[in-house]
């Protein structure tokens, strides 16, 4: 079984880009954005290709991301923490285990 519950951060005024999840026991987040993201090679390595997945090597990296509304988010991760990247038309769709954010 899957809920979703979505969240608007702009007070119900642009389109719904973050949804905190309830999936398989664990919270997980999900943005979609029209940018590709540089991932620091001292902060991050990646650890698969299909599907894209990079992961933290050190505690406290920082992602800056704009939305597809264009709202900037920044999120921390943890030493070890995942986020996965899919390409779909037009956009990337990130998602990550929200345990993995600080």
């Amino acid at each position: 079984m899957r809920i979703n519950v979505s969240k608007n951060l702009q007070n119900n005024t642009s389109h719904v880009v973050i949804y905190d999840g309830k999936c398989h026991d664990y919270l997980m987040g999900l943005l979609y954005t029209k940018f590709y993201m540089d991932f620091e090679e001292d902060e991050w390595k990646q650890v698969s290709n299909d599907p894209i997945v990079f992961q933290a090597i050190k505690d406290n990296v920082g992602l800056d991301i704009e939305d597809t509304s264009h709202k900037a988010y920044k999120l921390n991760f943890k030493n070890g923490g995942k986020i996965k990247m899919f390409r779909v038309t037009g956009k990337f769709r990130l998602t990550w285990d929200d345990d993995d954010v600080l």
